[in-house]
């Protein structure tokens, strides 16, 4: 069994081919390697005859593709609103301070002296302080206007419960001068009781 199998014609088979020295010089060269590097994730080292040590070369001798594949994972980091030649304060509107949130205000002053974003929150806390005491007048004058026709409601109100009694207190008087009128007319007065008619033994005394 250990006896090499030999061929009807007399020759031994073919076996793996022993390691030499021209097998070891048609590895590929430094060049290629850092060629092949690019395609790292496609290719094997072991399919290449490439040993350990040749294939960490390559991949530290082509940078530039490593560079490329990590790029895609860094973080999104957004331009700084408005452009970097305006000072903080000549970047925002009022409008755009006031309407902004604190979360989002600190993002964009990052890299920004702290004098700066002091008085740039001031600023904001200077407007929206104004805009409170604009709406809270608003909402004053917009009570009072309410109160006011409200008043104006109930006034008229008290002007026509006023008419109606006046005119209840007629017709009530109008009624009660048509009672005494029949009340004289068809319904004689009882006599009282002063004028009733003395005893008969009296009379005859």
């Amino acid at each position: 069994a250990a006896a090499a199998t030999r061929c009807p014609g007399g020759q031994p088979a073919p076996g793996p081919p022993a390691t030499t020295a021209a097998s070891l010089g048609s590895k590929p060269q430094l060049e290629e390697l850092y060629w092949m590097s690019g395609y790292q994730h496609h290719l094997n080292p072991e399919a290449l005859n490439l040993t350990p040590e040749d294939a960490v070369e390559a991949l530290i001798g082509a940078p530039h593709h490593h560079h490329h594949h990590h790029q895609g994972y860094e973080p999104f980091r957004p331009q700084p609103f408005g452009g970097e030649e305006l000072p903080p304060a000549d970047r925002f509107s009022d409008d755009q301070l006031v309407s902004m949130s604190v979360r989002e205000l600190n993002r964009q002053l990052r890299g920004f002296s702290k004098e700066e974003v002091i008085r740039l929150k001031q600023k904001r806390r200077t407007l929206k302080n104004r805009g409170y005491a604009q709406s809270c007048r608003y909402k004053r004058v917009q009570q009072r206007h309410i109160l006011e026709n409200e008043k104006c409601q109930l006034q008229s109100q008290v002007e026509q419960l006023k008419q109606e009694v006046t005119r209840l207190a007629k017709e009530r008087d109008l009624y009660k001068e048509k009672y005494e009128k029949l009340a004289g007319r068809g319904f004689p007065r009882e006599p009282s009781p002063s004028a009733a008619p003395k005893p008969a033994a009296d009379f005859f005394m």
